[in-house]
């Protein structure tokens, strides 16, 4: 069942919680997981499949070199 969606900028980083254990998953880990149009991608692992909460982190140093080019 699809809870939500969302778009991630390509430098951040997908923090997965399942309980007491968290999993950080960036762009080219989230690639295993992606499945075809009209198809499921791969299961979390073991653990991680009941997700409490999502978290995104983005990076603070792209960020920086953002402002300070303007």
């Amino acid at each position: 069942m699809l809870v939500a969606l969302t778009v991630l900028p390509v430098d951040a980083t997908l923090v997965v919680n399942a309980g007491r254990q968290h999993l950080k998953l960036k762009g080219e880990d989230l690639q295993h997981y992606q499945g075809e149009r009209g198809r499921r991608g791969n299961k979390l692992p073991r653990g991680y499949q009941r997700v409490d909460s999502l978290m995104v982190i983005q990076d603070a140093s792209d960020k920086e070199s953002e402002s300070s080019s303007e």
